[in-house]
């Protein structure tokens, strides 16, 4: 658990675009220090890239002539040692160097493209001919870890096309990706998997395609069901936006049936004691059952809504429910929050009179968040 955690900082933050750290330690070969974990004393100098202010040392290594035909570590199938064996796998080193520049001109493509500076173009531009060439070179992978590395290409391009809105292409490359992860060998490739249904879910949704993207999350849902509750598994979050995305479009049956379904897994898993995933369960549901409240309210459903509420307060087993501004619960009790016995089991959990006030409004103007972020729709129009 302990390394997989440390797996997800260093190999798979940098899929929402931080900059990636890019070698790991290895008892076998010497470290290649990424530049990251340093402490620099000099800023980057304004418009500097990033892979010149933190060029990371892999990009300069090479392997010995008398050892660039050994490919017996190339066969290593856990992407946790996927700079490690770069070291020593002649096909993977020159892959992953381009890898790595693609990794830095993709973030700085996004990071400008926010600032809304003229040179994010250029970094786009890099980014995909980065992109083009590892296809060029790879695009038939041999070694496990070249399917990792591969896929990360096809995310890399996705989330520059999903930057710039151009939601068709984005969604091609998701699709490219989810093809090549559906027979993949290396591990743990679960993880990616259903990230891919859910970050093409996320584009069909902001093309507008919901017909598309209910599709993807029925096919999502019957490959990664088993194992909702693991560690970073993304299904969860795929179901949270869509059944968010219905709410907005008051298909609430649909919502209600994600929801439910959802709900059935996490019953199997704490049906088969296992309890690390049904504690994960109890963590992860508390949006989705959030949002199960917010449909019976608006929908007028009192009972449903009571029967919801106790299912949130059961699946925290006697630790304190947050009772917080900016969260969905407890604003999604609106309009039933001003009964009585609902308002004192209010007062009671910690819900103070300005989170109560801020209730009345959920039924004309919504559920909001952080600096009025809209989270879900009026009961109304």
């Amino acid at each position: 658990m302990q390394k997989l955690a440390w797996l997800l900082i260093a190999n798979m933050v940098c899929l929402s675009m931080a900059v990636p750290v890019l070698a790991q330690q290895s008892a076998t070969v010497p470290l290649l220090s990424s530049g990251l974990s340093e402490q620099h004393e000099t800023p980057p100098a304004p418009g500097q890239p990033l892979i010149e202010w933190r060029r990371p040392p892999l990009l300069d290594y090479t392997i010995a002539p008398d050892k660039i035909d050994d490919l017996t570590s190339c066969g290593e199938d856990d992407f946790f040692y996927v700079n490690d064996t770069s070291q020593t796998c002649a096909p993977l080193l020159s892959m992953n160097k381009l890898s790595i520049q693609l990794d830095f001109a993709t973030s700085e493509a996004r990071s400008r493209l926010r600032k809304n500076r003229p040179d994010a173009v250029d970094y786009r531009k890099k980014a995909l001919n980065f992109a083009d060439q590892i296809i060029a070179e790879h695009g038939e992978p041999k070694w496990p870890l070249q399917v990792y590395l591969l896929s990360k290409t096809y995310q890399r391009r996705a989330s520059i096309y999903e930057a710039w809105s151009e939601w068709d292409a984005a969604i091609a490359e998701q699709d490219k990706r989810i093809a090549l992860l559906s027979d993949s060998k290396f591990k743990p490739r679960d993880i990616l998997f259903t990230q891919s249904y859910q970050q093409k879910g996320d584009y069909l949704i902001a093309k507008g395609d919901r017909v598309a993207a209910r599709t993807n999350y029925e096919e999502s849902f019957a490959v990664n069901k088993w194992n909702a509750f693991e560690p970073f598994s993304q299904l969860q979050q795929h179901t949270e936006a869509m059944v968010t995305d219905a709410i907005f479009a008051r298909d609430y049956d649909s919502a209600l049936d994600w929801i439910e379904r959802y709900l059935d897994i996490y019953k199997d898993q704490a049906a088969l004691e296992n309890r690390s995933s049904a504690f994960r369960g109890e963590i992860l549901l508390n949006k989705l059952v959030a949002m199960q409240i917010y449909i019976h309210a608006a929908q007028g459903q009192e009972a449903e809504m009571t029967d919801a509420t106790y299912l949130y307060e059961t699946l925290y087993r006697g630790r304190n429910i947050r009772c917080f501004k900016y969260e969905l619960f407890p604003k999604v009790i609106a309009p039933f929050h001003k009964e009585k016995s609902i308002k004192n089991w209010l007062i009671k959990i910690g819900c103070d009179e300005s989170i109560l006030k801020a209730m009345d409004d959920v039924p004309i103007a919504g559920v909001t968040g952080y600096r009025e972020k809209l989270l879900l729709p009026p009961h109304r129009d």
